[in-house]
């Protein structure tokens, strides 16, 4: 059965888009109750608060909702992303965050989850902090696999990819 919750948010999202969200939305929603191990950020990744496990989702996916860092599973992450990439990730979640808390986070939630520019600039956003923090470490962009990295994201309505081959070449060029 669904929750009030989840109902109320699909609503919203049907009427702001026009077509059905993916399931996408709903293990949004259903994270917070699926952690299986977390780790406390200091103060310095405010708003960020915490990097939580969950068990359900890929391997190397960070996903971000208001405070926590959702990870597949801590050990594993941690383990993924030694220092400086660690960093580098956090410093693109909390891009993320302090995002969600200056629009509201449902707004960027819906935001995110029906207009594909808005998600895909986001994302660009927190990719040029993290490539540039990794750079200023001396680690090189490597432009292909960059490329790859950004063409696997899609859009929660509707599944299209949010960087053409060709916007991903030249985003992944800028950050050399």
């Amino acid at each position: 059965m669904e929750s009030k919750l989840s109902e109320v948010l699909r609503d919203a999202l049907e009427l702001r888009s026009g077509r059905k969200i993916r399931a996408s939305i709903v293990f949004l929603i259903l994270l917070p109750g699926c952690s299986s191990d977390s780790l406390r950020l200091g103060p310095e990744w405010a708003p960020l608060e915490w990097i939580r496990g969950t068990g359900l989702q890929a391997e190397r996916r960070s996903t971000t909702i208001g405070k926590t860092v959702w990870v597949s599973s801590l050990d594993l992450w941690l383990k993924n992303y030694p220092e400086p990439y660690r960093t580098a990730i956090l410093l693109h979640e909390q891009y993320h965050a302090v995002r969600q808390e200056a629009d509201g986070l449902w707004s960027w939630l819906l935001d995110y989850a029906t207009d594909p520019v808005f998600a895909r600039d986001e994302e660009e956003a927190g990719w040029a902090l993290q490539l540039g923090y990794l750079k200023e470490k001396g680690i090189p962009v490597d432009v292909e696999r960059t490329i790859r990295s950004l063409r696997k994201y899609r859009h929660l309505a509707d599944g299209t990819r949010l960087w053409s081959k060709e916007r991903a070449r030249t985003f992944a060029e800028s950050m050399r």
